[in-house]
């Protein structure tokens, strides 16, 4: 197959294509066979196109959990989405991936959150709910556990990421002897679609030097104001009774 870009080759077959449909068949000057070739060398100019736009979407499922590991009253989500890449980037000279997929427990939306480095990768299921208290979480739980933290050995840093509601635009990331603020960026929206991810869904990934407890990440909205105060992963309001 050419090396060319697609939308090059398509360009200069372009003027076949209108000619072969347009022309009278009693004036044609190509032959049916040649429209078909012309058809099919057109359609495969466009398979690599389709399947980079696909793979740019679709992840692999973060590890499966062992069945004799699952918790006891495990729940099966009532909708468990596909993994889908929601953004990329680079930091500190270390390329990142990160996806995310929903379950849905009745109304109840969890969103689970995974990311590579080269070193290695990690995060959290969206299906990993369960009804026996003391076994593991419940659905409500599951879904206020936006944020994760995952140490790479190979770089030796620490990285803390998540998934956040739309109205997040910063991330203060606390831990002893070092914090970082960073940006809440938009999840690529069809991947958001395609995942059946919640409307708005906003992520950050944030690294710090060394092995680090991550023990508080505050979330902010755009006036500044605290939208979300994250320990141990879970977030909550700071207005509801009981936030950390």
């Amino acid at each position: 197959m050419s090396g060319r870009d697609p939308d090059a080759i398509l360009a200069e077959l372009g003027p076949d294509l209108r000619a072969a449909w347009a022309r009278p068949p009693r004036r044609a000057r190509i032959a049916p066979w040649r429209r078909g070739a012309v058809l099919v060398l057109a359609l495969l100019a466009l398979v690599p196109t389709a399947l980079a736009a696909r793979d740019a979407i679709w992840a692999p499922e973060p590890p499966p959990i062992p069945t004799v590991a699952r918790p006891p009253g495990a729940i099966t989500p009532t909708r468990a989405g596909a993994q889908v890449y929601v953004a990329s980037g680079t930091e500190r000279g270390v390329a990142w991936k990160l996806t995310a997929s929903a379950c849905d427990y009745g109304d109840v939306r969890a969103v689970g959150v995974f990311l590579t480095v080269p070193g290695g990768g990690g995060g959290a299921r969206c299906d990993v709910a369960t009804r026996t208290p003391g076994a593991g979480v419940s659905p409500g739980a599951l879904a206020q556990r936006l944020v994760q933290t995952y140490f790479d050995p190979v770089s030796g840093r620490t990285w803390a990421f998540g998934a956040l509601p739309a109205g997040a635009r910063t991330v203060d990331v606390s831990a002893a002897g070092a914090s970082t603020t960073v940006a809440a960026m938009p999840a690529d929206g069809d991947a958001v679609g395609k995942g059946g991810l919640p409307t708005g869904l906003r992520v950050f990934v944030a690294v710090l030097d060394g092995a680090r407890h991550v023990p508080l990440v505050t979330v902010r909205d755009d006036s500044g104001a605290v939208l979300l105060t994250c320990r141990a992963g879970r977030c909550v309001p700071p207005t509801t009774k009981g936030a950390p």
